[in-house]
């Protein structure tokens, strides 16, 4: 038996594979998207060519990331991500 079962498996494919994964999961999953439980957080533009085993561009991912995070559309969802996540209101 493994602890992660079905939805723990899409979780491993979305923070490994492409955005096609992480549609159909919001496909398959609609009603987390629909009552406000499913946040994809995504840097849009600046990581293209840096690929998950190039660890040498940390920096680059760091100041990209900072930059996606600091806009305050991210922020906000990050904030009701968190609410969510505390059980409290957004």
């Amino acid at each position: 038996m493994t602890i992660f079962s079905p939805f723990g498996d899409a979780l491993i494919a979305l923070a490994t594979e492409t955005e096609h994964t992480a549609e159909q999961f919001r496909r398959d999953k609609s009603s987390l998207y629909n009552k406000g439980q499913y946040y994809r957080f995504n840097v849009l533009r600046g990581l293209e060519d840096v690929g998950l085993e190039e660890s040498k561009k940390k920096k680059e991912i760091a100041a990209t990331t900072g930059q996606y995070i600091a806009s305050q559309d991210v922020f906000e969802h990050i904030k009701a991500c968190a609410n969510n996540l505390s059980g409290r209101e957004c």
